[in-house]
């Protein structure tokens, strides 16, 4: 920034980012993140965030938009914003069978909306509610939009495949699926929620079947054995009760819609 002239950013442009702001801190706080993530010149960051128009929606927006150049950006932002709790960057590699590097690059372009661990230990997390809330509603989010369905379904067989490759081997190894294994009934069970779009899970359907016969057949009583104690036990029962009762349900409208 040697060549850059002094003040910078100048009075009037602070003035027009102040107003731009409308009084929203995470506005200030998401811009100056983008402004300094080092993905180019601060000084040409800052006019592009100038020509956006007022409200934090569009910054969201250039953000996300100049995001999606990295491999795996869409799987990985689904997941952390999906997921019933935060995993951490090894654990969340594991659920989706990434390298850990692969989940830093896909996050490259999001240094100033996720807050990135500088260890695999800790877990992703979004600076504000705002972003969530956004990337959840279509009507604001347009084409960065994450459809629960789809996202939930993905969700749904990225735990069913790593959980599948621990079965296998017995549960044996360093790998800790806890989530996995607690939670595809979960995902399961919101995938169906959102029926409106029933192609995303039949294009699942034969994933979930394979597993849901190696279960019955073979990993079963591990699969339990996995689950620790008895309250997890009733969640996951609880979560399953609720996949079976939306698939009747799904069903039920298949029959109807067919009889017209």
């Amino acid at each position: 920034m040697r060549d850059v002239p002094k003040p910078w950013p100048s009075q009037r442009d602070l003035e027009i980012l102040v107003e731009q702001s409308e009084g929203l801190f995470i506005y200030v706080s998401t811009l100056v993140g983008f402004i300094g993530d080092g993905n180019g010149l601060p000084q040409n960051k800052l006019q592009v965030a100038m020509k956006v128009h007022k409200g934090v929606d569009p910054l969201y927006d250039h953000v996300l938009s100049e995001a999606r150049k990295y491999d795996n950006f869409e799987q990985v932002i689904g997941a952390i914003v999906y997921l019933r709790r935060p995993l951490t960057i090894s654990e969340l590699g594991w659920l989706l069978q990434l390298e850990s590097s692969s989940i830093r690059l896909a996050l490259r372009g999001c240094q100033s909306i996720f807050t990135i661990p500088g260890v695999d230990s800790d877990s992703v997390r979004p600076y504000h509610a705002s972003l969530r809330d956004f990337l959840t509603d279509g009507n604001r989010a347009k084409s960065h939009f994450l459809h629960p369905m789809k996202h939930h379904a993905f969700i749904l067989v990225d735990c069913l495949k790593s959980m599948a490759i621990n079965l296998e081997n017995s549960g044996e190894g360093d790998v800790d699926l806890e989530y996995a294994h607690q939670n595809w009934c979960h995902h399961f069970s919101l995938a169906l929620l959102h029926h409106g779009e029933m192609g995303v899970i039949e294009s699942k359907l034969s994933d979930i079947e394979m597993f849901m016969r190696k279960l019955k057949k073979q990993w079963l009583k591990l699969w339990i054995y996995r689950l620790a104690d008895f309250d997890t036990v009733s969640h996951v029962c609880e979560d399953f009760n609720s996949v079976l009762a939306k698939m009747m349900v799904c069903l039920m409208f298949s029959e109807f819609g067919s009889a017209y």
